[in-house]
C-alpha cells in the first residue's frame, strides 16, 4: 500500500517535468518561425522565404529569410525578417563571420531594407536606411538605389525647380594653347542633387548624385577651332548645356616675303611682307632687329637691311605667344629677280620653322634654288627621319621641303591640308603623335598640272622597358562566383571582364585558357583562388562575385596578391541590364576602377635607411602597402649618327621591391631583387608594377 502510494507520487511528480519539456520545445518552435508567421512561397519554379540549412533565430537567419522574401517580392514579410537582423547585428559589412570559421559575403540589412521601402515607395524611409548603409560601408548597390531614393521623392513632393548650374574654372571661352590634350575642370550645383555631367560627350562616372560635384576630364583637341560642350543632368533629368570654343595652335607663324628691293643710296634693301599666325605673334626680328608689325597680332611689316654684298643672307626669327618658332635665312643673291622696271624683288616667299610650312607662293616666280625642270614631278625630302626606324618617342616631328618647278599647290600629312596657295618651294613641319608599335606617316603633293608624289615613313614606337605589358604586375583574373536567373550571362560577364581588363593595359593579364585547363585538370580549385594564382604564376588575383536578379547585375571583386595573401583592394559596379553592351559597360566600368586605385606612377628614390629605399609617391598617388615596384635608371641614348638627335633612352631595370609603408607624399620601399653589378641609388626612378 505505502509501496503503491509512493509510485503514484513518483507519476505525479514527474508531471511537471514532462509539461515543462514538452512547452519548451514548442517555444522553441514559436521562436524559430519568429512572429509574423514565416511562409514558404513558391512561384515560377522559385522557392521564396525558405533558407539553407536550419532556423537557428539568428541574425544571419533573418537577413538570408529577408533578402530571399525581398527577391520574390513579398515586401511585408521581408521588411519584418531585415528589421529583425539589424536589432541583432546593426552594422552592414561585408565578409561577416556567422559561427566558428563560416563567413558572411554580404551582410547589408539596412542597404536591403532601404530597397524593399524603395520598392513599396516609402521614399523617405528607403532614403534613411541607403544612407546609413552608406555610413557604415559604402557599395554601389546603395548608392544606385539611393538615387533612385531620391528621385522618386523629389518627383513625389515636386522639390526640384531649377536646372544645375555649371561653372567651367579651366579653360574659358576663347583660349589658346598648343597642347593636343588639355584637362577641362569645373563644377556643377543643383538645388537638389546633381546626376551626371559629361564632356564632349563622354561622361563622368558619378555614382552617387550630389548638391555639388567637382569635375575634371582630359580632352583631345584637333588643330584650330574646337568646340566642347559640356552637359549637367539632375535627379529629375533637368539639363543645363554649356559650350566653350578654344583653339590648339601648333603651329609656328608663317612668314611671306612680298619683295626684297636694292636701294644703292642707302647702301641695302628694303624688305616687305606678311606675318600671320593663329594664336598671334609675339615678335618678329630680321637680323636681330624687332619689327613691328601693323596689325595687333599679325600683319604687314617693312624694314630696310644694310647689305654690301647680294652674297648676304637675312636671317629672320618669328614667335607666336604660345612659343612656337619660325626662324630661318634667305640668301639675297637668290632672292633677288628683275622686274619690267629693273628693281630687285622677291615674289611671295614664305618660311617654316618649328611647326608650320613656309612657300614660294607666286606661280610665275623663279628661284634659282629650285632647279627641276618643268613638268617633273615633286620632289619631297624629309630631315632626319628615315623611311623605316624605330624611336621611343611618343611624337614625331616631321621637317621637310617639298619643291616643284611648275609650283606646289598640295601638301598633306596623314590627310592634313599643310598649305593654302601655290608654292614652287615649301619648308614644312608637322607634329603627329605616335601610337605603340607601327605607324605608317604618309605624305602628299601635287603641283599644279595635278603631278602626285606620295612618300611613307614606317615609324615604330618601342615602349621603353619600364612601360611594356610584360613590365606590369602579372594578375590572374578568375571566373566570378555566379548567381542569378540567366545562366548564360555567366560565361559572357567573364569574357566581357577580361575583354575590359586587356583593353585597359594596366596589368598582364594570365591567358583565360592557361586557367581554363588548369580548373578543368583540377576540380575544385576555383573555391582556392591564392592556389589557383600560385599555379598560373600570378602575382596577383582578381576574384568576385557576379549576382543578376531582377533585371540588375551587381560585379564585387578584389585583388589578393598572392604571395602574401594580403587583398590589396576591392571594387565593384551596379546597375541596370538591359542588353548586353549594359553587361559590357559594367565590366568596363570595373576595370576602370582599377586602374584609378592602382595607377602606373613613377617617382624617385629620395633617400635610404639601412635596407629601406624612401620614394617621393605616396598615398596622394594611390599607393598602398604591399605594391610592387621596379627601381631603373637612364642609360646613354640611342642617337642619329648625323645630327645627333635622340632616337630613344636606354634604360637598365635596376630591381623589384615592394612597398611597406605608405605616407601621403612619400613611401617606404623594401627591395626585393637587384641587377647583378648594379646598386639603388639617390636619384634613380621607380615606377609601380
Amino acid at each position: 500500500m505505502n509501496i503503491k502510494r509512493r509510485r503514484d507520487e513518483g507519476k505525479i511528480s514527474c508531471a511537471p517535468v514532462y509539461m515543462f519539456v514538452l512547452l519548451s520545445i514548442l517555444s522553441l518552435l514559436v521562436i524559430q518561425c519568429a512572429v509574423p508567421p514565416c511562409p514558404v512561397y513558391q512561384e515560377d519554379g522559385q522557392v521564396y522565404g525558405k533558407i539553407e540549412g536550419q532556423w537557428g533565430g539568428r541574425w544571419w537567419n533573418y537577413y538570408q529569410r529577408g533578402f530571399s522574401y525581398a527577391q520574390g517580392g513579398f515586401w511585408d514579410h521581408a521588411a519584418s525578417d531585415l528589421k529583425e537582423a539589424v536589432k541583432q547585428r546593426p552594422n552592414d559589412q561585408r565578409r561577416a563571420r556567422t559561427y566558428g570559421l563560416h563567413i558572411l559575403d554580404d551582410y547589408f540589412p539596412h542597404r536591403e531594407l532601404g530597397i524593399v521601402y524603395y520598392s513599396q515607395k516609402r521614399f523617405k524611409d528607403a532614403i534613411e536606411e541607403l544612407e546609413t548603409s552608406l555610413e557604415q560601408f559604402e557599395s554601389a548597390k546603395a548608392k544606385y538605389f539611393l538615387n533612385q531614393a531620391r528621385q522618386g521623392f523629389l518627383n513625389e513632393a515636386g522639390l526640384d525647380q531649377q536646372p544645375p548650374r555649371l561653372y567651367i574654372s579651366f579653360p574659358k571661352s576663347g583660349f589658346f594653347t598648343g597642347l593636343s590634350k588639355i584637362t577641362l575642370r569645373g563644377e556643377a550645383t543643383d538645388d537638389q542633387y546633381v546626376s551626371s555631367v559629361s564632356v564632349a560627350g563622354k561622361e563622368i562616372p558619378i555614382e552617387l548624385a550630389e548638391p555639388g560635384i567637382l569635375f575634371h576630364k582630359d580632352v583631345i583637341l584637333k588643330r584650330g577651332e574646337n568646340t566642347i560642350c559640356v552637359e549637367a543632368v539632375d535627379l529629375v533629368q533637368r539639363k543645363t548645356r554649356q559650350e566653350i570654343t578654344l583653339w590648339c595652335d601648333q603651329e609656328a607663324p608663317l612668314i611671306y616675303i612680298d619683295r626684297i628691293e636694292e636701294d644703292p643710296s642707302l647702301d641695302g634693301y628694303a624688305i616687305e611682307g606678311y606675318i600671320s599666325d593663329l594664336a598671334g605673334v609675339s615678335g618678329f626680328r630680321l637680323n636681330g632687329r624687332f619689327i613691328e608689325l601693323q596689325g595687333e597680332k599679325d600683319g604687314i611689316f617693312s624694314a630696310f637691311i644694310h647689305a654690301h654684298e647680294p652674297d648676304q643672307t637675312v636671317v629672320f626669327e618669328a614667335e607666336d605667344r604660345l612659343g612656337n618658332r619660325t626662324t630661318g635665312e634667305i640668301r639675297i643673291s637668290e632672292a633677288i629677280g628683275k622686274t619690267e622696271n629693273d628693281s630687285a624683288c622677291l615674289p611671295m616667299l614664305a618660311f617654316s620653322g618649328t611647326r608650320l610650312a613656309g612657300m614660294l607662293s607666286k606661280e610665275d616666280a623663279g628661284s634659282p634654288s629650285v632647279k627641276e625642270d618643268k613638268g617633273s614631278a615633286p620632289v619631297i625630302r624629309i630631315k632626319d627621319i628615315l623611311d623605316s626606324m624605330t624611336v621611343d618617342w611618343d611624337e614625331c616631328f616631321i621637317e621637310g621641303e617639298v619643291r616643284d618647278a611648275e609650283g606646289v599647290s598640295v601638301i598633306k600629312v596623314n590627310g592634313f591640308p599643310l598649305i593654302t596657295r601655290t608654292a614652287r618651294l615649301v619648308f614644312f613641319n608637322f607634329l603627329v603623335p605616335l601610337d605603340p608599335g607601327d605607324n605608317l606617316i604618309t605624305i602628299h603633293t601635287e603641283n599644279i598640272s595635278g603631278v602626285a608624289v606620295t612618300k611613307e615613313l614606317l615609324i615604330k614606337r618601342k615602349l621603353r622597358p619600364v612601360h611594356e605589358i610584360g613590365s606590369r604586375w602579372h594578375i590572374a583574373l578568375l571566373p566570378f562566383k555566379y548567381r542569378g536567373d540567366r545562366d548564360e550571362l555567366k560565361d559572357f560577364i567573364y569574357e566581357s571582364l577580361i575583354e575590359k581588363f586587356v583593353d585597359q593595359g594596366r596589368f598582364r593579364i594570365v591567358a583565360r585558357e592557361k586557367i581554363d585547363s588548369l580548373m578543368n585538370k583540377k576540380k575544385g580549385i576555383e573555391d582556392d583562388p591564392i592556389e589557383t594564382g600560385r599555379l598560373v604564376s600570378a602575382e596577383g588575383v582578381v576574384a568576385g562575385s557576379a549576382y543578376f536578379f531582377d533585371g540588375h547585375l551587381e560585379l564585387i571583386a578584389r585583388v589578393i596578391d598572392t604571395e602574401t595573401t594580403v587583398v590589396l583592394g576591392s571594387e565593384e559596379v551596379f546597375g541596370p541590364v538591359n542588353s548586353l553592351r549594359d553587361v559590357n559597360a559594367l565590366a568596363e566600368g570595373l576595370s576602370v576602377k582599377f586602374k584609378q586605385v592602382f595607377p602606373l606612377v613613377e617617382g624617385r628614390v629620395i633617400s635610404e635607411d639601412s635596407d629601406t629605399l624612401q620614394i617621393d609617391i605616396g598615398t596622394k598617388d594611390h599607393i598602398v602597402p604591399y605594391m610592387k615596384v621596379l627601381y631603373f635608371r637612364e642609360g646613354e641614348p640611342v642617337t642619329f649618327s648625323s645630327s645627333g638627335k635622340a632616337l630613344e633612352k636606354r634604360l637598365i631595370i635596376l630591381g623589384e621591391g615592394r612597398i611597406s609603408k605608405a605616407y601621403e607624399s612619400y613611401s617606404d620601399s623594401i627591395a626585393l631583387s637587384k641587377k647583378d653589378g648594379y646598386r639603388i641609388d639617390l636619384g634613380d626612378f621607380v615606377i609601380t608594377k
